[in-house]
């Protein structure tokens, strides 16, 4: 009987072994007690644990792909320089008005400075606008995996 019990597993569920059906609200992200080592309520378990972790793993890779194939726009205050961001914070490209950059290169009212301040306030505001399209989007995916959001910790 121990080798038995060992083997497969004790037949009667007990609530201090495992949590039963019943005890566990609907809609609930609550994990059931992991089984008995060497039982094949374990292996079970184990593979369980395995497919929810393939599953974590493709929806993570998914949204990385989504991430970046978002575009972001920021641009500077006196609207003169747009920089694009992905999702993933990586800069994609920066488009200066040439009238502007005209004026910056011949001196003429504007300088290096202002067209430096001009494309440092559209990085600014699309790295900011990314990083909060990522932190939205992976707040979702944790929601739905059932784990804690920076919010909830």
């Amino acid at each position: 009987l121990y080798l038995f019990r060992q083997f497969f597993g004790d037949k009667k569920r007990r609530k201090d072994d495992a949590m039963l059906d019943d005890d566990i609200p609907p809609n609930s992200k609550v994990a059931l007690k992991k089984p008995k080592e060497g039982s094949i309520g374990e292996t079970a378990y184990m593979m369980e644990s395995f497919k929810k972790a393939q599953a974590v793993s493709r929806r993570t890779s998914n949204l990385a792909d989504e991430l970046s194939r978002t575009k972001i726009e920021g641009t500077s205050s006196d609207g003169k320089c747009t920089v694009t961001f992905d999702g993933q914070q990586r800069p994609l490209g920066v488009v200066i008005d040439e009238s502007f950059l005209e004026l910056c290169v011949r001196g003429e009212d504007g300088d290096a400075e202002e067209l430096s301040k001009s494309i440092t306030e559209a990085m600014q505001e699309a790295h900011a606008k990314s990083k909060q399209v990522m932190k939205e989007k992976m707040t979702v995916l944790y929601s739905e995996l059932g784990l804690p959001t920076t919010s909830e910790v």
